[in-house]
């Protein structure tokens, strides 16, 4: 299976968010989005189809107009941590993040690996362009076209999905842990890309 056959990270995304607001609403909140298509399943596409960068943006600003803006990017958030399991679930062969050599590395390597790993898996598969950039003391996800901004514009960072799903990668990468995940640089907020700073120390 590959992210972009059909529009898998998509799929992904969408049972994340039905996880988080029950089946019923997720279908109505499609309607409301201009997506009723996806109510009904994707056909397999032995071909595969090219990954639609307009998707999660339409879900996101859904999610804030039908929420309001705070309670619609909670969710957003909830729902990027419900979706990292999914993508463990379908993908962590081609991540190797279940491979006994990654999982006896020291947590900093643990978790160094496990970021290098999902962005490698979005670069290859769905034509992203994700940096892992190691600092003293943060860690940098820096990302150049970014599915979730798309064209619109804000006066602060909107990647919401994305800070539940790198929260998720550490929670599960550390056995529990919490980390601080910030977006300092959004495309949504006319930045050339969008950036996540990631502290290196736990919450105590």
């Amino acid at each position: 299976m590959t992210l972009s056959s059909p529009d898998q990270l998509n799929q992904i995304i969408l049972l994340g968010i039905e996880e988080i607001i029950g089946m019923a609403e997720t279908k109505s909140l499609l309607t409301r989005a201009n997506l009723p298509e996806w109510n009904h399943p994707v056909p397999s596409d032995p071909e595969g189809t090219s990954y639609s960068f307009h998707f999660a943006n339409q879900l996101q600003t859904s999610l804030e107009k039908n929420y309001g803006l705070l309670a619609g990017r909670g969710l957003a958030v909830r729902a990027g941590r419900a979706c990292f399991k999914h993508i463990l679930r379908e993908f962590a062969p081609e991540m190797g993040v279940m491979d006994p050599e990654a999982r006896l590395l020291p947590l900093p390597g643990r978790i160094n690996t496990t970021l290098r790993s999902l962005a490698g898996l979005f670069n290859q598969q769905i034509g992203l362009h994700i940096e892992v950039a190691p600092e003293a003391d943060y860690i940098r996800w820096n990302i150049e076209q970014c599915n979730f901004c798309g064209d619109r514009q804000s006066s602060d960072p909107v990647c919401y999905f994305t800070v539940g799903l790198l929260e998720e990668l550490l929670y599960w990468t550390s056995a529990g842990k919490f980390y601080r995940v910030e977006e300092t640089h959004c495309i949504g907020c006319g930045d050339p890309y969008c950036s996540f700073q990631i502290k290196k120390q736990p919450f105590k």
